[in-house]
């Protein structure tokens, strides 16, 4: 930032359009253009429908549901496993952190 500032644009220069930007970069493909890049929020709907997202066969709704740990995370609460815990029975958790890809494999 001290070398290149760069400004934060609420439409073309956010979290979204940087992780779309970050992606296409490290997978060495042209950036998609879908209206959904541009509107945080949005991003996770064309991730499911292009298969970007493991999903255990779940509906994108149904995965939403899951992936909230809330409730797993007051139950866990101190507990020097909280990290695994509230991990458990989630669709893409394996365990330990892997570098392999997240695309789902039905």
């Amino acid at each position: 930032m001290h070398a290149r500032t760069e400004w934060y644009n609420a439409l073309t220069n956010n979290c979204t359009t940087n992780i779309a930007v970050s992606a296409s970069e490290a997978d060495q493909v042209a950036m998609r253009l879908d209206w959904r890049v541009l509107l945080n929020g949005k991003a996770d709907e064309m991730m499911y429908e292009d298969g970007g997202l493991v999903t255990g066969g779940l509906s994108l709704p149904s995965l939403k549901e899951q992936a909230h740990i809330n409730s797993a995370a007051r139950a866990a609460d101190a507990n020097p496993e909280f990290s695994r815990i509230i991990r458990e029975g989630r669709v893409g958790i394996t365990g330990a952190p892997s570098s392999e890809s997240s695309i789902d494999q039905h």
